[in-house]
């Protein structure tokens, strides 16, 4: 086996040749186009995973949990810096645990052959539905409905307050299942090229990636006075409490309307009126070369897809863009396990969803940032060929 190269074109980092080759004892030979991508440093995505995480403290998704972690905060305003340290400490202990263990299983399931990403454990019913009743006991045990022992053994009282120790610590546990459904701008780079690595690279970049999900409370856990500056506790506490039940049954609620899409799929796709089309590969590569394509990678439990398809295809611009163009949208779902949706993502080296792709008429392909606005998406159809814009 050997290759011709074209070397006149060596010094861009781009090869151009005919590749020779022998199969089933004949010679054969095809065209080979190659660019070398420059090396992005290890220290960048640690930083990218890091910034990601920190980034993930703002996403709706887990916004419940961290009012949670806010209130205990409060209560512990006026305790002693010691208690304040340990448990931000042991939060810091859950968030790494938990993201640890999810690593571990990622290594495991690809050792096995399947292909995952972030967010995975979410396309089990099961799963959501555990999710579900966690958050509602929650939402009950704000309400002050546990301390009758019937209803919840006492042992497993103290977890679900998220009150002491042990609360602190389930509330890390929590907030790393809680931040499944979103994937937070520069985290899907990091964690797409942790996932193509070796196990130690994969455990290396989830750290960094919950370093950054509780960092806040890091800084707190260094400099405890910080709660020093917090509102005084009182008896507006109790309400404040019972308030923040809402945001769990809201949660609960987003979660089983996910679960019945599981258990009971809906055909329709296109449901804003804009001509969406279920992904497929064959129908991909039929339109390729022939018209301009949009592909959408979503998910019904990614709260950061929904936001964005929300906020981006219910702008009058670009949905005028859309038609005036002919741009073809197509919908590639993942929120039940889809291999072949999976694949195309571990192609492009994205951890999971969202992720978009703007594949121009000529075969040009544009990546799109995971926070799409209607802006950005407007600038990309910008880009495409004049051609489209006739009628």
């Amino acid at each position: 086996t050997f290759a011709q190269v074209s070397l006149s074109t060596a010094v861009t980092n781009e090869f151009k040749g005919i590749l020779l080759y022998k199969e089933n004892g004949q010679n054969r030979s095809t065209t080979v186009h190659v660019s070398l991508a420059p090396l992005i440093s290890v220290w960048s995505y640690l930083l990218w995973a890091f910034l990601g995480g920190l980034i993930l403290n703002l996403m709706p998704c887990v916004l419940p949990v961290l009012m949670l972690k806010a209130f205990q905060l409060l209560k512990n305003s006026q305790s002693s810096m010691a208690k304040v340290r340990k448990e931000s400490f042991l939060y810091t202990a859950g968030v790494l645990l938990s993201l640890w263990a999810l690593a571990g299983l990622i290594v495991l399931l690809k050792s096995a052959g399947h292909f995952v990403g972030w967010g995975f454990q979410l396309q089990s019913p099961y799963f959501n539905l555990f999710l579900i009743i966690v958050f509602i006991l929650l939402g009950f045990n704000l309400l002050g409905l546990f301390d009758i022992q019937i209803i919840v053994p006492r042992r497993f009282q103290k977890w679900l307050s998220l009150d002491g120790n042990s609360g602190a610590l389930a509330t890390g546990f929590l907030s790393v299942l809680v931040a499944s459904p979103c994937t937070a701008p520069f985290m899907g780079v990091a964690i797409g090229f942790a996932l193509s690595q070796t196990w130690p690279m994969i455990l290396l970049i989830f750290t960094a990636l919950g370093l950054g999900l509780a960092f806040p409370y890091l800084l707190i856990a260094f400099f405890p006075k910080i709660v020093r500056f917090f509102p005084k506790p009182g008896r507006w506490m109790e309400t404040f409490k019972k308030i923040l039940a809402i945001p769990l049954w809201l949660t609960a609620a987003w979660l089983a309307w996910v679960f019945f899409q599981q258990v009971m799929p809906s055909s329709k796709i296109d449901s804003d009126g804009l001509g969406w089309q279920a992904f497929s590969e064959e129908k991909i590569a039929s339109l390729k070369g022939k018209e301009d394509i949009f592909i959408d990678f979503t998910a019904d439990w990614c709260l950061s897809c929904k936001v964005n398809e929300r906020v981006v295809f219910s702008d009058k611009k670009v949905r005028e863009e859309i038609k005036n163009k002919k741009l073809t949208l197509i919908k590639a779902d993942w929120t039940n396990y889809d291999p072949v949706i999976t694949a195309w993502l571990t192609k492009y080296k994205r951890a999971g969803v969202p992720f978009y792709i703007l594949i121009h008429r000529d075969g040009s392909e544009e990546l799109l940032p995971e926070l799409l606005t209607p802006g950005l998406f407007l600038n990309s159809l910008n880009k495409l060929n004049p051609s489209t814009k006739e009628n």
